[in-house]
């Protein structure tokens, strides 16, 4: 009796391990290591004012632009310790005004402001200056409305040589960080008063919103990480308009942060991973005619040096083979299946990315791409023609010449000329029967149980 008790136990037990091997997901065959960072050199953040005499209208009293200096100043003596706070123009000067970031803000004022030559500014002289300053633990934060000073003449012929002056700047930094630096810059709005001066230096009073920017400088893990940490949305950043991010390092997604997901979003009945969970080993098409087949990936946005908005566009995706489209994107909910096989693979901040195609059966290698390219609110952004004129509150002098001689430094430098590439491949595509074939297995399991059980009494 005991015999037969035991066969019976060690067929079930098979059994167990086999519907458990064939039903579970693919586990990492190891341990898989975070990148290696430097952490005995923690980052160090440093401000910049330009304090020349068109910032004054700026600091006039309590205006948005105050508002968000003190708040990322808070938020990095928070995150990263006590912050480094200067005055820039023709040279970097002190504030004299303490480094208490709490009160900062309260001192600062167009006559504080008043430290070394204010008379005029340089802008590709002041992005030179604090690049230079840009170590590999640093990142550097400039305020300023960053406006071309142009001579008087072609105004046009001016700024094209302004704009390739912003684009030695930046290829010279990227070449002393090896390669490895990025960029943001917020478009911020703020209430004005003071003087504007146009294209031909002249003097213009004006009270009402102008525009200024936010430009945080450093390499690409650093800077990642104070997007992470330090929140530069509509809901932190007051009087945000837009944001642009560029890096000159093109990420490359795999199986440590990139999984296919086997269920939510999608119109098949079954993908089966690959034990890396990025690769299809089998693809099962749905018992119904499908017009279009969709399917999708997950990918850790905060491996990612990109801006919400330009991660979700899908306009900005490349895809082969020929038909192959993104379709949508968007977070992951922490809801669902889908967010279980993202939880799996260890990705924190998961988006899914929805491939769709009007092929019945794809197989082979499958690539996307996000790639770089200049967002259109700043050539609506742009003026070349303010004489005499204040522009709209989100319109400034030049800006487009500005951002494409930083967007071209970093092209040049990023060899896959985008944010990140991402390859797997299907093996199998087909049909699936709509006979569930776990039952088919549970039932020659049970047969085989009742078998042996005959053959024992007997």
């Amino acid at each position: 009796m005991r015999a037969k008790i035991n066969i019976a136990s060690l067929v079930l037990w098979c059994a167990a391990v086999l519907l458990l091997g064939g039903c579970s997901r693919h586990g990492r065959s190891g341990a898989v290591a975070d990148d290696v960072k430097d952490t005995t050199v923690p980052t160090k953040v440093n401000f910049y004012v330009e304090n020349s005499g068109s910032m004054y209208g700026y600091v006039q009293g309590g205006t948005q632009f105050k508002d968000v200096l003190e708040h990322l100043l808070v938020m990095s003596k928070e995150t990263y310790g006590q912050p480094g706070i200067q005055f820039i123009n023709a040279k970097v000067v002190p504030t004299g005004l303490g480094d208490d970031v709490e009160d900062f803000c309260l001192r600062l004022n167009p006559v504080t402001m008043k430290q070394g030559n204010t008379s005029s500014s340089n802008i590709n002289s002041i992005f030179s200056q604090i690049l230079e300053r840009t170590d590999g633990h640093t990142v550097s934060v400039l305020f300023s409305d960053c406006i071309y000073s142009v001579q008087k003449g072609n105004a046009l012929e001016y700024l094209n040589h302004q704009k390739n002056q912003t684009q030695r700047a930046f290829m010279d930094a990227i070449g002393k960080h090896n390669g490895d630096l990025a960029l943001v810059m917020l478009q911020c709005k703020s209430v004005f008063n003071g003087f504007y001066f146009d294209m031909l230096d002249q003097p213009l009073k004006y009270y009402g919103f102008r525009p200024y920017f936010v430009v945080i400088m450093g390499e690409t893990a650093r800077l990642r990480d104070f997007c992470n940490r330090i929140e530069l949305d509509e809901e932190h950043i007051n009087g945000l308009l837009h944001k642009f991010m560029v890096s000159s390092q093109n990420m490359t997604m795999g199986k440590d942060n990139a999984c296919v997901l086997t269920s939510d979003f999608s119109n098949v009945r079954r993908i089966i991973p690959s034990r890396g969970k990025l690769g299809i080993d089998r693809l099962d098409l749905s018992g119904h005619e499908m017009d279009s087949l969709f399917f999708s990936v997950a990918v850790d946005a905060n491996q990612l040096f990109t801006d919400e908005s330009y991660l979700k566009d899908t306009a900005n995706y490349e895809t082969s083979p020929a038909g192959l489209r993104v379709v949508r994107v968007d977070r992951v909910a922490p809801e669902g299946s889908a967010y279980g096989d993202c939880a799996a693979a260890g990705l924190e901040n998961p988006y899914y990315l929805t491939l769709q195609t009007p092929n019945k059966a794809i197989g082979g290698k499958i690539s996307v791409n996000l790639k770089y390219r200049l967002p259109e609110w700043i050539a609506s952004s742009s003026t070349t023609d303010d004489v005499k004129r204040v522009p709209p509150y989100d319109v400034t002098f030049g800006i487009d010449h500005m951002m494409r001689g930083i967007n071209d430094a970093f092209l040049a430098k990023n060899e896959g000329k985008g944010i990140f590439h991402l390859d797997f491949v299907i093996n199998r595509t087909g049909r699936s029967s709509s006979f569930p074939t776990g039952l088919v297995v549970i039932g020659l399991i049970l047969a085989a149980i009742v078998g042996i059980s005959i053959k024992l009494k007997r």
